[in-house]
């Protein structure tokens, strides 16, 4: 399960950069029309035209680098270390400006603004096919039928079919606290408390755990 945990959570994911073109002004200007003296009209005085100049666009200021912290408890539901976590999110497309790899096991990077809103998009995708994979899991998790998370991954409604909570969906929560841990991790918010609540299939709560609380009496 180790092993499992580690390829779900740091297969991180894609943002695109956005480049935008600015077109030049086209300007043509048309042969002059010859008239003879005798079809020429009088010429009229006229005031001409100021030119129009176009302002000068200034360049857009480059976004501020964001720093973000993984606390070591996170990394270690990943099934790895600090050095590891950050060598899978580097070879899965993260460019980081710079990488702290910290005593206590934690990790601290700073990324472009760009690079910074691509770990999200490709963290986000991973977060999904993960949960998905849980409820398509026909082994340990098969008494789950449906999982649903709010848009910041700390609460999660997981639905069981047979209304039962069991020792094997007790399991499941170590995926959600990882993947809600880390998430909000990256928003900066390393102390969001993830909550998973187990349903029936009517919608009636079986159980309700808090993921600080979880991770506290199991795994500290």
């Amino acid at each position: 399960m180790r092993n499992m945990r580690r390829q779900i959570i740091t297969a991180v994911l894609s943002l695109f950069l956005t480049a935008c073109a600015s077109a030049k002004p086209e300007s043509s200007s048309g042969p002059a029309e010859s008239l003879t003296p005798e079809s020429a009209p009088a010429a009229e005085a006229h005031t001409p035209e100021p030119a129009v100049t176009a302002e000068p666009k200034t360049s857009e200021e480059p976004l501020p680098d964001v720093d973000i912290e993984i606390p070591a408890r996170l990394i270690e539901l990943t099934g790895g270390s600090a050095e590891q976590f950050a060598q899978q999110l580097e070879k899965d497309g993260t460019h980081f400006e710079h990488v702290d790899l910290k005593a206590d096991g934690s990790a601290a990077f700073t990324l472009t603004h760009d690079s910074f809103e691509q770990l999200l998009e490709r963290y986000r995708n991973t977060i999904d096919t993960g949960l998905q994979g849980l409820i398509e899991d026909q082994g340990s998790m098969i008494n789950i039928i449906d999982i649903k998370a709010d848009k910041d991954y700390s609460d999660f409604t997981v639905t069981l079919d047979n209304g039962e909570f069991t020792i094997m969906d007790s399991f499941s929560i170590i995926y959600y606290y990882m993947y809600g841990g880390i998430y909000n991790a990256f928003l900066g918010d390393t102390e969001k408390k993830i909550t998973v609540t187990f349903t029936d299939k009517d919608g009636n709560t079986i159980e309700t755990i808090e993921g600080q609380t979880f991770y506290e009496e199991h795994f500290s």
